[in-house]
């Protein structure tokens, strides 16, 4: 939950995470989310932002499934006037990958992060050694950002 507070902590604006994010963040790792506000509040002097989870125990009716590699990635304005990604997500493991999941950030000359997009592989299951495409169109984004991120999970499947 991301929230905009004045300067005595006074809620301003609140809003959730959209489905851009990812399931599970390996210990060390970073999860990309998107969160989008109707308007922005001028002036605002914090933001917070509040994170739920619980430690992964292994156990899961879909287990999370990262033996997975991005790879050919290019980027070029997409038919909706949008910047977006394509390339191929390669099943690295030896099991079958379901439901891959394919979020990219965007960034900035400074390193801010300006969008986040999403999308899943072509293919609803990618077999040991198999490759799917992907685009992925970013949400405001219309030319090449500084620099982008490509993170990717799927499901265990059997």
């Amino acid at each position: 939950v991301l929230s905009l507070l004045d300067e005595q902590g006074n809620v301003l604006a609140t809003t959730g995470s959209n489905i851009a994010d990812l399931s599970v963040v390996p210990a060390g790792g970073k999860i990309p989310f998107l969160a989008m506000l109707d308007k922005d509040p001028q002036p605002y002097a914090k933001v917070e932002i509040l994170v739920q989870g619980e430690p992964f125990t292994g156990s899961s009716i879909f287990p999370p499934y990262f033996d997975l590699k991005i790879d050919k990635v290019t980027g070029q304005e997409s038919n909706f006037g949008r910047y977006s990604l394509s390339g191929k997500v390669i099943n690295t493991g030896t099991k079958p990958a379901e439901l891959v999941k394919i979020v990219a950030i965007a960034y900035d000359e400074n390193g801010k992060v300006i969008d986040v997009g999403w999308t899943f592989s072509k293919l609803d299951t990618i077999l040991p050694g198999q490759e799917s495409p992907f685009a992925l169109d970013f949400t405001t984004i219309e030319k090449a950002p500084a620099k982008y991120e490509i993170f990717t999970e799927g499901d265990e499947g059997k």
